[in-house]
Parts: C-alpha cells; sequence; structure tokens
C-alpha cells in the first residue's frame, strides 16, 4: 500500500544541474527518484512518473548548491522495513537520505513550508581591504567588530520589501517580488582544514532565483567599501533597475525547511514533522561533506577572491 510520505535528505550539490529533475541532465530529484525506484518504494508502472506519484519538493536548489535539510513529498510503498537503508544504498556517495516521515493525505512539501533556512559560508580573507596584494591574508583579522558590521548591513534585508533588484528577471510591479526575511546573521569564524570563514545564516519565508546569492554578494561590497549601505538600501527602495553583485554559488546550501503551521494543525495526527530529529545526522553531514567541499574548492580554486 502507498502512503503518503516527507523525505528528509542531505547533498553536495557539485556535478548537477539543480535539484529540479530536466530530463536528459544531471539532477538532485532524478538521482533520488531513481534509487527510491530501486528500493521498491516506487513501482516500476510509476517510476519516472512524478504526478501518479504526487511528488513535490519543498526547495529548488540551483546549479551547485548544496544543501542539509531538503525534502520532497511522495505516495509511495513502504514495505518491506529497511526502506532508508535500501535507497541510501542505491545513492552515489555525497547524498543521503535521513529518514521517511508519515505525512497527511495532503502533505505538499512546498506549499505547506512556511520558511526555509539557508547558510552561506564566506571565507573570511573576502573580508580583507587588501585582498589579492602581497602577504595580505596573514595580517587581517576577522574581529567582532567586522562580525556586527556584517549584522548591521544583513539587517537592512529583514523584514518585507521588494526584492525586485535581488534576483533575475523579476519586474518590481510583480507579485513575486515581494519578500519577507525574518532573520539574518553572521556567525563567529570558525575553521574547517586550515581555512577560516564564517557562515550567514538567513531564514525567510521563500527565496527567488539567485537571491540569496545576490543579498551576500550586496553585502560584500558594502563591507568592503566598494558601494555604501545607502546603495544596499536605495535598490531594496526603487522601482528602478539597479545591478547588485551576485556572490559564487560554492557557499550556499540549504539548512531546513521548516513546517509550522502544518505541525500546530496536525502535530496531534501524525508526529511532528521537523528536521530537529535528524539533526545529528544533518550536522554530520554538514562537518563532513558540505564544509569540506567548500574549503577544497576554496583552497584549489580561490573562488571568492577570484569573484572579488
Amino acid at each position: 500500500k502507498k502512503r503518503k510520505c516527507a523525505v528528509t535528505f542531505a547533498y553536495v550539490g557539485a556535478g548537477y544541474a539543480g535539484m529540479q529533475r530536466n530530463p536528459g541532465v544531471r539532477t538532485i530529484e532524478g538521482e533520488l527518484e531513481g534509487a527510491i525506484a530501486r528500493a521498491g518504494g516506487i513501482s516500476d508502472a510509476n517510476a519516472g512518473d512524478f504526478a501518479k506519484v504526487q511528488w513535490t519538493r519543498a526547495a529548488r536548489t540551483d546549479k551547485g548548491v548544496s544543501a542539509v535539510g531538503q525534502v520532497v513529498a511522495l505516495k509511495m510503498v513502504l514495505e518491506p522495513s529497511g526502506m532508508v537503508e535500501r535507497i541510501n544504498a542505491a545513492l552515489p556517495e555525497r547524498f543521503e537520505v535521513f529518514g521517511i516521515d508519515r505525512v497527511t493525505g495532503g502533505f505538499n512539501a512546498k506549499t505547506m513550508c512556511d520558511r526555509r533556512r539557508y547558510e552561506y559560508v564566506i571565507p573570511t580573507r573576502a573580508f580583507d581591504p587588501n585582498l589579492g596584494a602581497e602577504g595580505a591574508a596573514e595580517a587581517f583579522a576577522f574581529t567582532e567588530e567586522t562580525r556586527s558590521r556584517v549584522d548591521g548591513v544583513l539587517k537592512n534585508y529583514c523584514g518585507t520589501h521588494n526584492f525586485h533588484n535581488y534576483t533575475v528577471k523579476v519586474k518590481p510591479t510583480d507579485a513575486q517580488a515581494k519578500r519577507y526575511i525574518i532573520s539574518f546573521e553572521c556567525s563567529a569564524p570558525f575553521e574547517v582544514e586550515g581555512e577560516q570563514f564564517v557562515r550567514c545564516q538567513v531564514v525567510g519565508q521563500s527565496f527567488m532565483l539567485h537571491q540569496i546569492r545576490k543579498l551576500i554578494g550586496t553585502m560584500l561590497a558594502v563591507v568592503r567599501g566598494e558601494l555604501t549601505e545607502d546603495d544596499q538600501k536605495f535598490a531594496l527602495l526603487t522601482h528602478e533597475f539597479v545591478p547588485t553583485p551576485m556572490a559564487p554559488e560554492l557557499g550556499l546550501f540549504l539548512c531546513e525547511c521548516i513546517y509550522k503551521a502544518y505541525n500546530d494543525k496536525f502535530g496531534g495526527v501524525h508526529e511532528n514533522f521537523e528536521l530537529a530529529k535528524y539533526s545529528e545526522r544533518s550536522e554530520s553531514f554538514k562537518q563532513t561533506h558540505v564544509y569540506p567541499h567548500i574549503a577544497k574548492q576554496e583552497r584549489e580554486e580561490s573562488t571568492m577572491q577570484n569573484w572579488i
């Protein structure tokens, strides 16, 4: 018997053309659906037909973007037990299903997700005003003062704004340009494989194409003194087109999809559906796969430095 389920999973996005299934191209959804079918979760008759299994995705991640708390919902067969293990055995490395939860029949992973949390990891030398000059990074220290400056710039994005200048191909008059950002904060520095980073975490209802990369790119330009906070705010207030810098895809990943309203409504019927019960698996995937991938790319290709 098929049951409506939510699948929580993680992946390193390198080598994929994004989350959304696209025939002829290697995508996250294509990979996951194939593994579920091979594990017996989707019958041969329904394999490849997303409509038949009522497949929905919580968030579209772009090409090269990773996730440690992505969610898809579908009607699937759960017997025999051991489904999660069978799916993981059929998945490539750096791709892992944390768990499968029963949800209500009408559950939609996208429309019922009321907020999403993303993280963008930045090498601290990106804040060095002398970046690229001889011996620059050696002398630079990311201080508490720098951190609070970054926080101040990120705070300007919080609340409801018209973000048409912080995405692509969206008109200021489009309803979808209006978005609500709940919080945007920068962490203290931490080390991965000898490289120092900070993480900027943003929580919002939903985000548009390239939006977070443009928010981060503009913040970096402001903190580095290439733009002013007035420029940043003007791009949020005006209906004029203002070009905004877009940070590389490398540092961005989806952390969590939050279903608050769903849990408030159905928490008594089904157990709450939240990442909390998989938080150890999620944190472990981040530390084992996502951070080292970002650090390795930075070390080998100086992605952020070249962009700056």
